[in-house]
C-alpha cells in the first residue's frame, strides 16, 4: 500500500461474543491504533436506521438489525449492499484496512475488493467453528477431514471447516492470538505462512495492590470472612467452559478445606448449575454478570483462578487474572495451555481428582511463588504495550 494515511475499519456484530471477549478486543485494538483514523462498523445494532457518531479520531457506523437469513441469496445480497455503504464512507485516497472479527462476514470480502481493489482485508481469529461441536478436539477434526465416509454431523463440521478455509484464503492477512492456532492454520488449513501473524491479546495493567488490612476490609464488604479461601471462575455458565468439572472438583476441595469458597461470575444457564451445587450451596456464590469495577474487586480477593474451557484463543479473563497476580489453573486445551504455568496445568481435562489437588496445592501454599509467576507471565506476554507495538509494526509492514 503506497498511501501514508491509514484508515482502519473494524467490523463488529452485536451478540454475546461482542459483550465478552470480542468487545474487549475491539476496545483494546482502538487504543492500540489511536494514532490512526478508525471506523467501527457495528452490524445488528439496536438502531432504526444507519447512524454515525464521531469521537475524536474514531467514527462509529451502526447498522440496524435486519433479518437476511431467509435464503443464501439474501445473505449475500446483505453483504453486497453493506459493501456499497462502506464504500460511500471510505476515502479512496487513504490506505483502507478492513479488520473482520467474524468469519460469517466472508461475503463482504469480494465486494470490498471490487470497490477498493488496493485495500487490505485482515481476519482476526477469535474462534474456529469446529471447536464448538468437537470441544476443541483437534484429533477428531483431523479424522473427519481425512475420512471419506461421514455421518450427518461430521459433514456439517467438515463443510464449516471448508468454508473457514476459503475465508482464510480470501483475506490478505490473518491475525491469530495463539501459537497453536498459528500452527493449525498452516498445517491443517494449508494457509501460506506469510499471511499469518501471531499477536496475542493484551491489556493495560490496572492492578491495585492492597495491603493485608485493605484486603480484609474488601472481603468483609463483599460479605466474605477474613479466612475464606476464594476460588474464582469468570465466564459464561456453559458446558464448553468446563464449569461442571470445577463444581464437581469443588466438592472434593471443601472436604479438605472447610473455608474454601467458590465465586462464579457470569450469566447463562443458572438453573442447571445451581442444582449441581445444592448440597454445598452455602459455599458457592453466583454473582451474575457484573461491571468491570465489581469484577476487579473480586480479582483483588481471589486466591486462585480456574479456567477449564475446552477451547479459547487468548482469554482476556486469564490475562486479567494474571495481571492481578492470581495463580491460574487451566486446562491443557487449545489456547489456554500456552497461557499458564506448566505446574498449574490440568493435563487431562476431565480429571476431577487432579483438579482438586491442584486447587488445594495453591490454596495451602505458604509462599507467593504462584502469584509472582502469574504476574511474570502477564508482564512477559500479555501487556497492552506488547500488543500495541506488534499491531503498529504489523500495520507498518503491509
Amino acid at each position: 500500500m503506497n498511501h501514508t494515511n491509514k484508515h482502519i475499519y473494524i467490523f463488529n456484530y452485536i451478540n454475546k461474543a461482542s459483550q465478552y471477549g470480542i468487545g474487549t478486543f475491539i476496545n483494546q485494538l482502538c487504543m492500540c491504533l489511536s494514532e490512526n483514523n478508525i471506523t467501527i462498523i457495528t452490524l445488528n445494532s439496536q438502531v432504526n436506521e444507519i447512524t454515525i457518531q464521531h469521537n475524536g479520531k474514531i467514527r462509529r457506523i451502526d447498522i440496524p438489525a435486519i433479518n437476511y437469513y431467509d435464503t443464501k441469496n439474501n445473505y449475500i445480497r446483505y453483504y453486497r449492499n453493506l459493501s456499497y455503504i462502506v464504500s460511500i464512507y471510505a476515502n479512496k485516497k487513504e490506505a483502507n484496512i478492513f479488520i473482520l472479527n467474524y468469519y460469517f462476514m466472508h461475503p463482504i470480502i469480494e465486494y470490498l475488493k471490487k470497490h477498493m481493489n488496493d485495500c487490505k482485508i485482515i481476519a482476526v481469529v477469535h474462534f474456529l467453528g469446529w471447536c464448538f461441536p468437537l470441544n476443541g478436539n483437534i484429533s477428531k477434526l483431523r479424522k473427519i477431514i481425512t475420512t471419506k465416509t461421514k455421518d450427518e454431523e461430521e459433514n456439517i463440521i467438515y463443510e464449516e471447516f471448508i468454508q473457514e478455509k476459503r475465508y482464510f484464503n480470501q483475506v490478505d492477512y490473518i491475525i491469530c492470538l495463539s501459537k497453536q492456532t498459528e500452527e493449525l492454520l498452516s498445517s491443517l488449513y494449508m494457509i501460506e505462512k506469510y499471511k499469518i501473524v501471531k499477536i496475542p491479546n493484551g491489556i493495560k495493567d490496572e492492578y491495585i495492590s492492597l495491603n493485608k488490612e485493605e484486603r480484609k476490609m474488601l472481603k468483609h464488604k463483599l460479605l466474605f470472612r477474613e479466612n475464606d479461601l476464594i476460588i474464582l471462575y469468570v465466564g459464561r455458565l456453559d458446558p464448553s467452559k468446563g464449569l461442571d468439572l470445577l463444581i464437581s472438583s469443588f466438592y472434593n476441595v471443601t472436604a479438605k478445606l472447610d473455608n474454601a469458597h467458590l465465586i462464579i461470575v457470569g450469566d447463562g444457564d443458572y438453573d442447571t448449575y445451581i442444582k449441581k451445587c445444592f448440597s454445598i450451596r452455602n459455599k458457592i456464590t453466583f454473582t451474575g454478570k457484573i461491571t468491570k469495577e465489581n469484577l476487579y474487586q473480586y480479582y483483588q480477593i481471589a486466591d486462585v483462578g480456574v479456567i477449564l474451557s475446552y477451547h479459547e484463543q487468548c482469554s482476556f479473563v486469564a490475562i486479567e487474572m494474571m495481571m492481578h497476580k492470581i495463580p491460574l489453573i487451566g486446562s491443557n486445551n487449545l489456547g489456554i495451555k500456552e497461557m499458564i504455568s506448566k505446574d498449574l496445568k490440568l493435563f487431562h481435562s476431565e480429571d476431577i481428582n487432579s483438579l482438586s489437588q491442584l486447587i488445594i496445592k495453591v490454596l495451602t501454599s505458604s509462599n507467593h511463588h504462584y502469584q509472582t509467576e502469574s504476574k511474570e507471565i502477564y508482564k512477559r506476554m500479555y501487556t497492552f504495550k506488547e500488543m500495541k507495538n506488534k499491531y503498529i509494526d504489523f500495520l507498518e509492514s503491509i
